[in-house]
């Protein structure tokens, strides 16, 4: 099958930030004050880079103690609203900026870079590095972009496995739409493949809204998913996970870090990552 319409995958990324930004709106991370980063710049959001798809291969409440802690009265209205304060705020936009959601201002930067300055950093693990340099190889170069996204996979970025996980859930939604007459079988393959770079987040921390979220796309599926279909779910995505995990040794950058901040995990299952 051909690439998949690039406007296509950039409506959806807009889509994805549009939303993000909605529900930062109504449960009141942004700040009141303004002196925050603007709602644009601390959703933690999906890469704006246009994809081309890849070929086939084979709130709990956080700690709070009050002797090294403290308050504000803005924080403590938050907190018994139900919101996030501000250094929660600020810790999810860290996290996540580690797992490859990198601030769209930050992109702007990095866009005034030479590309050789973008591959020193991508080759140092540099995510937003690698997010601009994808976005720069999406519609001329696919194996560079291929090795880019791949390459910021390997350096820990959640958000090109959500692209990887997508991408092939769209190539085998258009290999069925074949006016020509599509692959089932190869559709379904996709579709498990795609379910596979979920159950790798899945391992890299993400918690039962992964897991919901495999669900409700097995649930809208076209495909009858039998326990044989979720066994090898499984065992892609445990592949996957192993051999991204070898090349980061041969990196020299030791074990992926699947652990989330105490105090995250609400915040984090809001927004659909973990």
């Amino acid at each position: 099958m051909g690439a998949l319409p690039v406007t296509l995958l950039i409506v959806a990324a807009v889509l994805v930030v549009f939303v993000a930004a909605l529900i930062l709106q109504a449960t009141g991370l942004q700040s009141a004050t303004g002196d925050l980063k603007t709602l644009a710049s601390a959703a933690a959001f999906k890469s704006e880079v246009p994809h081309t798809p890849p070929k086939h291969i084979p709130l709990q409440e956080p700690s709070f103690d009050p002797t090294t802690n403290s308050l504000t009265d803005e924080d403590i209205n938050r907190k018994l609203a139900g919101f996030a304060t501000r250094n929660e705020v600020e810790e999810s936009i860290e996290f996540l900026t580690s797992r490859g959601y990198v601030p769209p201002d930050v992109l702007e930067m990095y866009r005034n870079y030479p590309e050789e300055v973008l591959q020193a950093l991508g080759n140092d693990g540099d995510l937003a590095a690698l997010a601009v340099l994808a976005g720069q190889y999406a519609e001329k170069d696919y194996d560079q972009f291929k090795n880019a996204v791949l390459k910021s996979i390997v350096y820990g970025s959640i958000s090109f496995a959500q692209v990887q996980a997508d991408l092939y859930s769209t190539q085998s939604e258009f290999e069925l739409a074949n006016p020509n007459g599509g692959n089932s079988e190869l559709a379904k393959l996709d579709f498990l493949l795609s379910l596979s770079w979920y159950e790798f987040i899945k391992m890299r921390g993400g918690g039962e809204a992964v897991t919901q979220l495999i669900d409700a796309r097995i649930a809208k599926s076209a495909f009858t998913i039998s326990p044989a279909d979720r066994a090898t779910i499984q065992s892609q995505g445990a592949a996957i996970y192993a051999e991204l995990s070898n090349e980061r040794q041969r990196l020299g950058v030791g074990e992926y870090d699947n652990s989330v901040p105490p105090g995250l995990e609400n915040f984090l299952a809001l927004i659909g990552i973990y």
